[in-house]
């Protein structure tokens, strides 16, 4: 039988979206599930930017990327991977 996660068990969602990535690294749903759940700007940067390699126009992405860069004090340092 299916185990149903709620809310609260973030530790076996990292652990089931690190084994659907580690499945399948194309997987950009997982990677974008990572990226919101990361709690580090770095790690939300490097899973949002692997998005946007495969798909550049996401908005989730994009937006993510943005808000990541501000956190990592790299706003106004070069442009977004996605804009290059």
């Amino acid at each position: 039988m299916p185990r149903i996660l709620i809310a609260d068990d973030e530790e076996s969602m990292r652990t089931l979206v690190a084994r659907a990535i580690a499945m399948d690294g194309s997987n950009l749903r997982a990677w974008l599930y990572l990226a919101g759940m990361a709690g580090d700007p770095a790690l939300t940067l490097a899973a949002l930017e692997h998005v946007l390699e495969y798909q550049p126009e996401n908005p989730r992405a994009r937006q993510g990327t943005l808000w990541a860069r501000n956190k990592l004090g790299l706003a106004g340092v070069g442009p977004p991977a996605w804009q290059v």
